[in-house]
């Protein structure tokens, strides 16, 4: 499949293709592109797959900037365990694409997986979080007090009245 892709790259390159039966061998059946990276290349051209890969390349970036800034700031082995799931499912992901071209419903899980990334890397990396003592923090506001503690930091604070 990836040879067939190098060797029609005139055909697809630039804006993509509309269909890969050009590609196609009776044999090998090589018209169904079954890895990602083709397709979105396929689909799209040569730019379109520099920008998905970029995609991916940002998101293992962002996971070790956060895992590093949380291990800087002394937040819980359990929280930096968190993010570390978040790049091992970003590596599966990565990994699968090669095999696997994605459809349907199963955007939802690759989405889902670039929002939560973005969403943790904003919350410690580009706010500059800091650890307080017992990672707790109170904020008192028109008489009702705020405590954030652990991992609810990352989604909303508890109202305390």
């Amino acid at each position: 499949l990836i040879d067939g892709a190098f060797h029609n790259l005139s055909d697809w390159w630039l804006m993509g293709i509309q269909s890969t039966l050009a590609w196609a061998d009776e044999e090998q059946g090589l018209f169904d592109v079954t890895n990602q990276y083709l397709q979105v290349g396929a689909e799209g051209g040569i730019v379109s797959m520099g920008l998905f890969i970029w995609i991916i390349v940002c998101g293992f970036r962002s996971v070790g900037l956060t895992w590093r800034f949380m291990a800087e700031i002394g937040e819980p082995a359990a929280d930096q365990f968190i993010v570390w799931g978040l790049g091992a499912a970003l590596f599966a992901h990565v990994v699968s694409y090669i095999s696997v071209s994605y459809f349907d419903q199963n955007f939802v899980n690759w989405y889902l997986l670039l929002a939560m990334i973005a969403t943790v890397r904003d919350q410690f990396v580009m706010t500059g979080k800091t650890n307080q003592p017992n990672n707790e923090v109170e904020k008192e506001e028109d008489g009702q007090v705020f405590v954030e503690t652990g991992p609810s930091t990352w989604l909303m604070p508890l109202a305390l009245p």
